[in-house]
């Protein structure tokens, strides 16, 4: 079961939830490389008691791994399979393999195809190893991603700070290429920021108390004074001291980026345009989905309850539709029931970037 078009945000906050929620009910729990999975998630228990909860196994992620070898994914893919080989029901891994190689080739390189064969042929033999350990019809394999990807071959560079009177009014700026936080000088005008930022060509910029609801920002706890966004092919730096094509302020070449997306209110709900280099991956086989089923496309937010769905625990309050996403899985049993009537059944999620 598969379809290339996901859309949607989905925080990275979000499979620290969902990793949280499948080891409180009782679930064994690996993660490998994923930031923040040796960190204690406080939650109340049932008695209104706090609980630490940690995943039984975690391998955080560090850049100094490294994780955009081949090599490196074959390694992951061979923990993934003595995890569920040492009887761990959920298995939850991250990869950056195919994503380091769009940033620096592009997506529509031959260098990017040639990874995506290369994952290909690794994510079969990991299927194969799978079933020779008998472990293939038990195993739920889900692989996603959180974003798609664009080339920056005809993108323009937009410097905020020419659009200032008073350039050093900005303190500190965060940069995504195509998204920028901005944190404005203690006395400085925020608003008078912001509408001098909105004369600038193809930017739109908001403060942070008027950022769409659609967005999703508004509730972030360390969300600074402004927000400002793309639209349209550009790429935003703070100053011309960054005036070099495809080159973030941090000084890595990009011929390929993500994050241009669609800001306008259509976009908001998620009918299907904006930008489709944007859309995401949605691929799984297992007991819990149906075979040869090409699905409709949902929102990345509706992953939450298909995870939870098929490691056979309570999902709590979230912003999915149910009714997007039971068209792909098999009926009759929830995935709780699906757990016991199988004796074993593990969600593996290998985190991978689709090339639009």
């Amino acid at each position: 079961m598969g379809d290339g078009r996901v859309s949607g945000g989905f925080p990275l906050v979000a499979l620290l939830a969902i990793l949280t929620l499948v080891s409180r009910q009782g679930k064994r729990v690996s993660v490998r490389y994923w930031s923040g999975c040796d960190i204690p998630a406080v939650v109340e228990d049932d008695d209104g008691q706090l609980l630490e909860v940690l995943p039984e196994r975690c391998e955080p992620y560090r850049d100094e791994i490294g994780l955009i070898g081949m090599d490196m994914f074959s390694s992951i893919l061979d923990d993934i399979h003595r995890d569920l080989r040492d009887g761990i029901e959920v298995v939850f891994a991250y990869t950056e393999v195919v994503d380091a190689t769009g940033h620096r080739h592009g997506p529509d390189s031959s260098e990017i195809w040639d990874i995506v064969r290369q994952t290909d042929a690794a994510l079969g033999k990991f299927m194969a190893d799978l079933e020779k350990s008998n472990l293939l019809d038990f195993t739920n394999v889900v692989i996603v991603s959180d974003h798609g990807m664009t080339s920056l071959s005809e993108k323009e560079n937009r410097f905020v700070a020419s659009a200032l009177s008073k350039p050093d009014a900005v303190d500190v700026a965060v940069e995504g290429m195509a998204y920028m936080f901005l944190k404005v000088k203690d006395g400085e005008d925020v608003n008078e920021v912001v509408r001098e930022i909105n004369e600038l060509d193809g930017v739109r910029a908001w403060a942070n108390k008027d950022i769409p609801d659609y967005l999703r920002f508004r509730d972030t706890p360390r969300l600074l004074d402004v927000l400002v966004y793309s639209q349209g092919p550009i790429m935003l730096k703070r100053d011309k001291r960054y005036d070099v094509p495809y080159v973030a302020s941090c000084g890595i070449q990009y011929k390929g980026h993500h994050g241009f997306d669609d800001t306008s209110p259509v976009a908001a709900k998620y009918y299907e345009g904006g930008n489709p280099d944007m859309r995401t991956i949605f691929y799984a086989m297992g007991p819990s989905f149906k075979a040869g089923h090409t699905h409709d496309w949902i929102k990345l937010v509706d992953e939450y309850q298909i995870f939870a769905h098929i490691s056979g625990v309570e999902g709590e309050s979230h912003r999915g539709s149910w009714s997007r996403v039971k068209g792909m899985l098999r009926g009759g049993a929830t995935g709780r029931q699906l757990s016991y009537q199988l004796g074993f059944v593990a969600a593996v999620v290998a985190l991978i970037v689709h090339i639009a």
